[in-house]
């Protein structure tokens, strides 16, 4: 796989730096020579169960002489509400509504069989999830505030043994040579780094992998992290994670991985994205919302929109605004998959 630029006047990403001729550009990731390009998930299952309260969370934390003291918060709930959930349930879901046909791997708990399980069949998603039929699956508590604001417990339950399944526990090395791009998300940093070394021992050598460590990030050592980031093409992570990243290498990540010819897209929330590539940086503009209800799983359905515009072969640029657009009507609705296509 490699990456050329390409002049556009149609382009929804601007360049950051002011090439020659003030020409806009397109980073295109050009064709894999694959005629299926099938999409593979890695991630989490899980319930998530979400608290609303009025204001800013950012309000109830105390500061003093620039100091961060000890913290006693409470918050009165709102609503309290319950929804499918889980980074890879999420991302699956959202390219499933797209038509992609995604295969999503993972482990869950007894109580995912019935109404989750046919949620995800219905929505287009191909199922080799394992099921602890003793334990249950991951729950996820969250509370949100009026701006977005979010503050998460996550209760792994049965995917803390994630660990232990391999993926040709549920699919096979032949269909696993059909996968032309995989996502691996939390996890934890062992599982990921497992998977995606047993995918790339048994993939096609074009086959896009993007390493998507989400909020896990912070417990991965920096051994384990550079090994990730070598397996991957493609490194996706919000800013805040982004500091997160470069704290755990001592270098700035774009760099880094640029150097390798490999790509990094960063999202910014109401700023957009920008995508950092060997040749070029441009930033993707957001999709204003109509409306703010929910910011859970905005930055997976993002995700669904990005793989999804890969597997068409879009240029990487217009899968990163399909992708914007995918996490804009994520917002819109409640529920990491209440939101239905928009594209």
């Amino acid at each position: 796989m490699y990456f050329s630029t390409e002049k556009s006047s149609h382009s929804h990403a601007v360049a950051l730096r002011e090439p020659p001729l003030k020409h806009y550009f397109i980073i295109q990731q050009l064709t894999i020579n694959m005629q299926n390009k099938k999409i593979l998930v890695v991630g989490s299952i899980s319930w998530d169960v979400i608290f609303s309260v009025k204001g800013r969370i950012n309000d109830n934390i105390h500061i003093k002489k620039g100091k961060l003291g000890m913290q006693s918060m409470m918050f009165v709930a709102g609503d309290k509400k319950e929804f499918y959930g889980g980074t890879g349930a999420n991302i699956s879901y959202g390219a499933g509504i797209l038509g992609g046909k995604p295969v999503l791997f993972s482990l869950a708990g007894k109580d995912f069989e019935g109404d989750f399980k046919n949620h995800l069949k219905k929505s287009g998603v191909d199922l080799k999830v394992t099921i602890d039929k003793k334990g249950f699956t991951a729950d996820f508590y969250g509370i949100t505030d009026d701006v977005g604001e979010q503050i998460g417990i996550w209760q792994p339950n049965a995917y803390s043994e994630i660990e232990k399944i391999k993926l040709t526990d549920t699919i096979s090395i032949s269909e696993i040579k059909k996968f032309g791009v995989a996502i691996f998300s939390p996890g934890s940093p062992k599982s990921i780094q497992k998977h995606m070394q047993e995918f790339k021992k048994h993939a096609d050598k074009e086959a896009t992998v993007i390493f998507d460590p989400g909020q896990v990030i912070a417990y991965f050592s920096k051994q384990d992290f550079l090994k990730c980031l070598k397996l991957c093409d493609i490194f996706i992570s919000n800013e805040v994670e982004m500091k997160q990243a470069e704290k755990i290498i001592g270098k700035k990540l774009p760099d880094l991985l640029n150097h390798l010819g490999k790509i990094v897209i960063e999202t910014k929330s109401k700023e957009g994205s920008i995508i950092y590539a060997p040749l070029d940086v441009l930033k993707v503009p957001a999709v204003k919302p109509k409306k703010v209800l929910d910011s859970t799983g905005a930055g997976d359905a993002y995700r669904a929109g990005l793989i999804y515009g890969i597997s068409k072969e879009m240029p990487l640029e217009e899968a990163c605004f399909l992708g914007a657009k995918m996490a804009t009507s994520s917002i819109e609705h409640l529920g990491a998959e209440g939101y239905e296509k928009k594209a």
